[in-house]
């Protein structure tokens, strides 16, 4: 295989997590800078297997990157909990 079992199974985890706290808007920057690298992985193994193959993520990769990138500078937005515990809670 190309990564031993353990690192697979953690960067699914890993990737499993964040994106549920992206989800619901707690700790949203947090969470994306993690993925970040998890989706610049993808991106450059998708591109070692080719552009054109069937069956390669490489667009859906790298518009995951993009929306990644787009929340680390964002945050979670108005009706996330990050937000929530901003105005209800501090």
């Amino acid at each position: 295989g190309f990564l031993p079992d353990w690192i697979a199974l953690v960067i699914t985890w890993i990737h499993l997590l964040c994106g549920f706290l992206i989800t619901i808007g707690l700790f949203t920057r947090l969470s994306a800078l993690i993925q970040i690298p998890i989706l610049i992985g993808a991106v450059i193994i998708n591109l070692s297997m080719g552009i054109f193959t069937p069956g390669s993520e490489l667009v859906f990769s790298m518009l995951v990157l993009v929306l990644l990138v787009f929340f680390l500078f964002e945050g979670g937005g108005e009706f996330s909990i990050d937000d929530f515990i901003k105005k209800h809670l501090v």
